[in-house]
């Protein structure tokens, strides 16, 4: 929407002139309104179309790309349901149209004695009072999520996600208040030559221009940044509590964690128990059960050797005294259902039925066990499968890893669903779904990044035929081809700076409001990846150059004697 925006802004101030003679001969500000959406329902219904075909080549292709990733899909073929053709083009078109409705209004003023004008009136600096409105919007943007961040209120994810769009239109209206002396100080490096100088200056030409071309991209690049910071921080949290937490030497993962199916018998534990290196060995099974109305997993374990094998941090009560009647519980659940020691808890089993726990527990470890804690009795007697998930293995003293381990492999040679872990390869296989997740969100995110670029190049293109006549003076009084390529790639290597620029501090600060929002689930450290953080902002920057290839050598084409004689 910011690249249709300052697409149509652009075309409508290159043909002031027009619209003006079709207000001088009788055209009202109503009709010249709709001659602009029109046309620009027709761009979006066209272009709809086309990326309603590019969609399909897109889905084979990303297909492939999940495949690389370690993500599969049924293999049942490409679905393509006229309702998503349907939808492609409505949206697509409606998109286009809303984003167009501001030049076309702007057009719709454009007084009839603008036709007297050879060109159109020089840029202004943006008007602050004009701006109020939508300053509030952003002010409110702001108030919105930091409710949904930090407020109680039951609708986290709404009311973020509200707050985001206007905090993002409040950063894309003060934009143009910042581009000059922005782009005067990321252009500062190109000030060695005259072209860089001029590209500078170009970009510093127009603010709200240079704003709007940069808005795309500093979406992208917030996006890419804030995502980089959660997954970081969940990263890092996930592999301080586990280092805290587990005390096991080793953890014995099913299948399932390792790609296969099934779970492991309960005699590997006990062939486990049986060998001399091993002082303590803990079966962890897990089921699926309706608490408090939700469907909601649990782990079952028997609490006298959880208690030795993980550091749970037990705020209240004692997991080594936990009755077959007992259940713990996480100290967020028992926050939000008001729980205390011996309260009552019911869990209700797909196979048995409810029963009735009192809560004897209370943790605030959750990355282990989850939110809730049954004994082992319990699974025993209410769960369908009588498998555990993963068996955690402590060895005896005095018994190093690497002396144990093929004593131990030799007892998992009859189960081969079964995979060993010490505890750098579990916290490994555990921030892996981490690493997954994050290069699909990086797959998703480029086509973002790419569409900015798509919006620079355009501006580039739509700016260097609005200065046709000034590019071809510049050729008149002696400049080189090689020089008017120069300075429009400078001019779009300081807006792509710039966007680049807006978008990590505001991933920034959108990464650090949701890590911090996130405590209470666990999520304890803040990781800011520097060096990944500022290769995204270089990447984002340099891609501008890119961007202004075939802008940067239809200006250098142009023919001297009929650029200076354009109107």
């Amino acid at each position: 929407m910011f690249v249709i925006f300052n697409t149509f802004t652009m075309v409508v101030a290159q043909r002031q002139r027009e619209l003006a003679l079709l207000r001088a001969v009788g055209a009202s500000r109503g009709q010249v309104l709709a001659t602009v959406l029109g046309e620009s329902a027709i761009i979006g219904l066209i272009a709809s179309a086309v990326g309603v075909i590019a969609g399909l080549g897109l889905a084979v292709a990303l297909r492939a790309g999940l495949a690389g990733l370690g993500i599969s899909l049924p293999g049942n073929g490409l679905v393509v349901s006229p309702r998503t053709v349907l939808f492609g083009l409505v949206a697509g078109t409606l998109v286009t149209l809303a984003a167009a409705i501001v030049p076309a209004w702007r057009a719709g003023t454009i007084p009839p004695v603008a036709a007297l004008q050879d060109a159109a009136a020089e840029p202004r600096q943006p008007s602050l009072q004009r701006s109020a409105r939508r300053l509030i919007v952003g002010a409110l943007g702001v108030v919105v999520l930091g409710i949904g961040l930090f407020g109680h209120t039951g609708y986290s994810v709404p009311l973020v996600g509200i707050g985001a769009a206007a905090v993002f239109i409040g950063v894309a209206v003060l934009s143009p208040f910042a581009a000059r002396p922005v782009c005067r100080l990321l252009g500062a490096p190109l000030a060695y030559s005259t072209s860089g100088t001029l590209g500078e200056r170009s970009a510093m030409r127009n603010p709200s221009r240079t704003s709007a071309t940069a808005a795309a991209l500093m979406v992208g690049v917030a996006l890419v940044s804030m995502t980089t910071i959660m997954a970081s921080s969940v990263k890092a949290s996930a592999d301080s509590t586990i280092t805290s937490a587990l005390r096991a030497d080793f953890v014995v993962a099913t299948g399932t964690q390792a790609g296969g199916s099934g779970g492991l018998s309960p005699n590997l534990e006990r062939s486990l128990a049986a060998l001399p290196q091993v002082s303590e060995v803990a079966g962890i099974r897990s089921g699926v059960v309706k608490v408090s109305g939700k469907v909601t997993p649990v782990v079952a374990a028997d609490p006298a050797k959880a208690a030795q094998l993980v550091d749970m941090g037990v705020t209240q009560g004692d997991l080594a005294t936990m009755t077959p009647a007992g259940i713990g519980v996480s100290t967020q659940v028992a926050s939000s259902q008001h729980l205390h020691l011996g309260s009552t808890v019911a869990v209700t089993y797909p196979t048995t039925g409810t029963k009735d726990y009192t809560v004897q527990v209370i943790y605030s470890v959750r990355d282990v066990v989850g939110d809730y804690l049954l004994p082992l009795v319990a699974a025993q007697a209410n769960f369908p499968s009588s498998l555990d998930i993963a068996i955690m293995v402590k060895l005896a003293p005095g018994v190093t890893v690497n002396t144990a381990r093929p004593a131990i492999n030799r007892v998992l040679a009859a189960y081969p669903n079964a995979t060993l872990q010490d505890q750098d390869q579990y916290k490994a296989s555990q921030t892996q779904q981490y690493n997954t997740l994050l290069n699909l969100t990086y797959a998703l995110l480029a086509l973002a990044v790419l569409i900015a670029l798509i919006g620079i190049a355009n501006t580039l293109a739509l700016s260097i035929y609005e200065r046709t006549r000034e590019l071809g003076l510049l050729r008149a009084v002696g400049a080189t081809r090689g020089q008017l390529r120069s300075m429009v790639r400078a001019e779009a290597l300081v807006i792509s700076a710039f966007g680049a620029l807006e978008g990590l501090v505001l991933g920034a600060f959108f990464g650090w409001a949701i890590v911090d929002s996130m405590r209470s689930t666990g999520v304890t450290q803040l990781a800011f990846p520097v060096p990944q953080l500022l290769i995204v902002a270089v990447i984002a920057a340099l891609a501008g150059l890119l961007a202004a290839i075939a802008p940067s050598r239809r200006a250098a084409k142009l023919n001297i004697l009929q650029a200076v004689t354009t109107e």
